[in-house]
C-alpha cells in the first residue's frame, strides 16, 4: 500500500472511529431525551459559536448550511427543551438562540467527552509527534475549508 492509500485508508478508518465514539458517548448523555448526532453538534455550536445567543444568519454561516435548515433545528431543539429563542435587542425582526439548562448540560458533556479523547490521544504521543500532529491536522483542515469555499 502506497502512503496515498494508507492516509486514505487511515482517515476514513479515524472518521468512522470518531463516529462510534461520539455515538458512544451520545447514548450515555442521552438515557432520557434522544438527540442526533447532528442534534448534538447544533447545539455545540450554540453553545460555542457566539456570546449571547446566534442569530439564525450567523449560525448558517457557522455550520455551512441554509437559513431554513438553520430554522427547521432550532424549532425542533427548541420543542425539545434545549434551545429557546429570545428576542434581539439590536434588531426586533430577528432572534437570538440561546441553550436552555438542558442544552448546556448536553453541550457540557460533549465538551468533556472530547477534553477526555485529546488527553487520551496526547497520551501516547511524545512532544514532537503532538507538535507534527497538530500542523498535519491544521494544513487537512485547512484543505477542508476551502474545500466548503469552493
Amino acid at each position: 500500500m502506497n502512503s496515498s492509500e494508507k492516509l486514505s485508508d487511515t482517515l476514513l478508518q479515524m472518521y468512522k472511529n470518531v463516529i462510534n465514539l461520539e455515538d458512544n458517548a451520545r447514548k450515555n448523555v442521552n438515557i432520557r431525551i434522544k438527540l442526533s448526532i447532528n442534534e448534538i453538534h447544533f447545539l455545540e455550536a450554540v453553545g460555542s459559536g457566539c456570546k449571547g445567543g446566534c442569530t439564525i444568519s450567523a449560525l448558517a454561516d457557522l455550520l455551512h448550511i441554509s437559513k431554513p435548515s438553520v430554522t427547521v433545528m432550532v424549532n425542533k431543539l427548541e420543542s425539545k427543551g434545549f434551545l429557546k429563542k429570545n428576542p434581539s435587542k439590536e434588531d426586533g425582526r430577528s432572534v437570538k438562540v440561546v441553550l436552555t439548562r438542558d442544552g448546556a448540560k448536553v453541550n457540557a458533556y460533549y465538551r468533556y467527552f472530547r477534553r477526555r479523547l485529546i488527553k487520551k490521544i496526547n497520551d501516547g504521543l511524545t512532544d514532537q509527534e503532538k507538535e507534527f500532529l497538530a500542523k498535519a491536522f491544521e494544513k487537512i483542515n485547512i484543505y477542508f475549508k476551502e474545500s466548503l469555499d469552493d
